[in-house]
């Protein structure tokens, strides 16, 4: 059974609506998870935590070269960590969140990509809000 501690530390929410993506929690989260804190986290009973991301700034795509300018920063992160937390038996989860929810337009999701992305891609836009709505039902 899966008991799940997350940090009152973390950085989760402090940029995401206009982000820096060096400060997202995949890359700040080594910070907030110390290995005293790991160990304090084992020691309480707890075996995974659980940080945010955002995919767009952690996978590179070549069809979308804006994506993941920093995409390495955050994976090299995310493997210290998680090699970090197996030392003390926790498993990582990574919380992928899209932007906003709901609707067609571009104002809906400033935090799922750069608005550039979509100017004229209005049927690409339609199809990914599509996916994302379902999805999260």
């Amino acid at each position: 059974m899966l008991k799940i501690w997350r940090s009152p530390y973390s950085r989760f929410g402090i940029h995401v609506e206009y982000p820096d993506d060096l400060q997202d929690e995949t890359v700040t989260a080594e910070k907030s998870y110390t290995d005293e804190v790991l160990k304090n986290i084992m020691d309480c009973g707890f075996n995974a935590i659980w940080i945010h991301g955002q995919l767009h700034h952690i996978i590179p795509n070549p069809h979308f070269p804006e994506f993941a300018p920093h995409g390495r920063i955050h994976l090299n992160a995310l493997r210290s960590l998680c090699l970090r937390a197996a030392k003390y038996g926790i498993r990582v989860f990574v919380y992928l969140q899209p932007g906003g929810r709901g609707g067609g337009t571009v104002e809906y999701c400033p935090r799922w990509s750069p608005q550039h992305f979509f100017k004229n891609g209005t049927d690409l836009l339609e199809l990914v809000m599509d996916h994302v709505c379902r999805s999260s039902v």
